[in-house]
């Protein structure tokens, strides 16, 4: 039985870094998530008809809120991928640059 467990464990601490991790996305992202995300809860609250589909637009635009107002996907994470610091690097090098010149 505790075999069992351990493994039972360490998956749920992987799910719950996955979920409460650091800023893993760039300001561009960010942006248009909270766009979309205000578009997706506006356009399903307003449905006259409150069916699966409106229900469906108003959980993933809120999901695309709090993408974007926290800075963290859950997806990039699991994926192992960072868009926020690949544009760090680029501003970095881009400063870089102008000040070279």
């Amino acid at each position: 039985m505790i075999i069992v467990l351990f493994p039972l464990k360490d998956f749920m601490n992987n799910i719950i870094d996955i979920l409460t991790g650091d800023v893993n996305i760039s300001k561009k992202e960010r942006i248009i998530s909270i766009a979309g995300g205000i578009g997706l809860l506006v356009a399903g609250l307003l449905m006259k008809k409150k069916n699966a589909l409106s229900w469906s637009e108003v959980g993933t635009g809120a999901a695309l809120l709090l993408r974007g107002a926290t800075g963290h996907c859950p997806v990039n994470a699991a994926l192992n991928r960072n868009t926020a610091t690949t544009e760090l690097a680029e501003e970095a090098e881009n400063d870089f640059e102008s000040i070279a010149e």
